[in-house]
């Protein structure tokens, strides 16, 4: 169970603004993994059931100091995932340094789910 002082959609933490992300390679550690699946799958069940779209199946680049964390995730769980060098996140990002790029994750609507 999750408690908060404040109503849904306060701006007084990480809980307001259009949407959140959801990330399968959790750099928190690899145990959030089955977790973070059942919680997808009970946002595409609640996307059918009122036929809107709520998640955004986006992917995720990855910069900072997460990587080698969240790479024991993918890992452990067999995600999809892409190693990208610097020069191929130059040429897809305009970017810097090698970073994963982790398939299937992406923003939900919250404050309408």
């Amino acid at each position: 169970m999750g408690l908060d002082r404040y109503s849904p959609g306060h701006n007084f933490g990480s809980s307001h603004g259009q949407t959140r992300i959801i990330r399968f390679a959790y750099f928190e550690g690899p145990e959030y993994v089955p977790l973070i699946r059942r919680s997808l799958d009970l946002i595409l069940q609640l996307e059918r059931e009122v036929g809107q779209e709520l998640f955004y199946n986006t992917g995720v680049l990855d910069i900072g100091d997460t990587f080698e964390p969240a790479l024991v995730s993918v890992m452990e769980h067999d995600l999809t995932h892409e190693i990208l060098s610097g020069n191929e996140v130059k040429w897809r990002f305009q970017a810097g340094e090698a970073l994963p790029l982790r398939a299937r994750p992406g923003p939900i609507a919250s404050e309408w789910a």
